[in-house]
């Protein structure tokens, strides 16, 4: 019985929880994107160049708020990140820090992605329930390989946190 309370009361807590994760580098994560924000999943587009489809796709992406970059709210960009078209939904909200890639291209699609697309730097996490309700899900990892449970934070103190890094900017 002491045990199932136990589990309760840490059950209870983790949904209130206003910390940041120590392990998340926010600060660090910002200073290294160009642009910054919450967006609304809207698509993702198979590539296609001179009748060569690629293995790969980009998202479309709506500006939902901005915390760095030159974008407004209800800009629609399209930017690349994972390739899979289950990662995210679509429809859904997430926190996202973006970048061009500076790497070496190794195809004709790569070269491509590279030098018209923004890449998703750290697309860290969903954004769930809205207004006062809203919270940012970080994610855990177990282990190298599994994912833990995510870790919900009020969106309120992610996105202060964000518009303080703002405010910092020369």
């Amino acid at each position: 019985m002491k045990c199932v309370i136990f589990v309760l009361i840490l059950f209870a807590l983790s949904g209130c929880n206003t910390n940041i994760p120590e392990d998340v580098n926010l600060e660090w994560q910002y200073e290294h994107s160009t642009d910054v924000a919450h967006f609304k999943v809207i698509n993702f587009v198979p590539i296609q160049l001179e009748n060569q489809v690629c293995d790969s796709i980009v998202w479309e992406l709506e500006a939902s708020q901005v915390f760095k970059g030159s974008m407004n709210k209800g800009d629609v960009i399209q930017v690349w990140g994972p390739n899979d078209p289950n990662y995210w939904k679509v429809g859904s909200d997430r926190l996202m820090f973006l970048r061009m890639y500076d790497g070496e291209p190794y195809s004709v699609c790569s070269k491509h992605l590279f030098s018209n697309f923004k890449q998703v730097h750290w697309g860290c996490c969903e954004i769930t329930g809205a207004g006062d309700d809203a919270q940012v899900q970080f994610g855990t990892m177990l282990n190298s390989e599994e994912s833990g449970p995510n870790i919900p934070v009020d969106a309120d103190i992610v996105f202060s946190r964000l518009r303080s890094y703002e405010q910092k900017q020369p």
